[in-house]
């Protein structure tokens, strides 16, 4: 279609421009970029050139910026007049170009915040407002529940004698073995040998744990001595 001129004589002008973005863009995709990305950039790119040929503007390396303004404008005016365009999908025009000339020309500042074009607020109704609260509700409850475990961890009931039973300003208590299992909720083993040999394990265990952090307490803390 080139060849063969079907496409019109091409536009010198824009050489310099194009040649840029195809570097851009072909230097992202070697460096991993996906696929489906380059489309939408070059999708999103079209839409940028066929403005520019609408209005008549002359779009080259020197006005591409302007240009891209201009557009942006363009942009905001049809999600809010012409309403053929969502603000969200605007702003995904306009980042996603802005963001490949802002590459192209190593700018310091994102081109977008030259613009008015905005990424759209979070409208909040009633359900939200409600949601809002409750999120707060239980971020205060979870902020008393460590104030609770702070208080409650004290040296005595790190060390001291199993369960460790942490008071709870709700009413509740919090029981806590240690990874060992409750003597509530041990199943008693059958009068076997096998079930035999498993208590046998289970109570080496927990003096095992035990003798561990009597171990622990007297080589690594130091306890007030009373005098004699």
């Amino acid at each position: 279609m080139i060849a063969s001129g079907d496409l019109g004589n091409p536009l010198r002008e824009r050489i310099d421009l194009v040649t840029k973005i195809h570097e851009e863009i072909d230097f992202s995709l070697k460096s991993g970029g996906a696929t489906s990305s380059t489309i939408v950039r070059i999708r999103y790119l079209r839409d940028f050139f066929s403005f520019a040929d609408s209005a008549d503007y002359s779009l080259n390396i020197d006005t591409v910026l302007s240009v891209y303004v201009n557009w942006t404008d363009h942009l905001i005016h049809r999600f809010r007049t012409i309403k053929d365009l969502e603000q969200l999908s605007a702003y995904n025009y306009g980042i996603t170009v802005g963001t490949l000339l802002d590459k192209i020309f190593e700018r310091e500042s994102p081109i977008l915040l030259t613009t008015r074009l905005k990424f759209p607020r979070r409208k909040k109704g009633a359900l939200s407002v409600a949601k809002d609260k409750q999120s707060l509700q239980k971020t205060f409850a979870f902020g008393y529940m460590l104030l609770d475990l702070m208080d409650g961890l004290s040296l005595d009931s790190l060390w001291g004698e199993l369960p460790v039973r942490i008071p709870l300003r709700t009413g509740q208590e919090l029981v806590e073995w240690s990874w060992l299992v409750s003597p509530l909720h041990l199943k008693p083993k059958p009068d076997t040998a096998q079930g035999r040999a498993q208590q046998k394990r289970r109570e080496k265990a927990r003096a095992r744990f035990t003798v561990f952090f009597k171990i622990v307490d007297t080589f690594f803390f130091t306890r007030p001595v009373s005098p004699h």
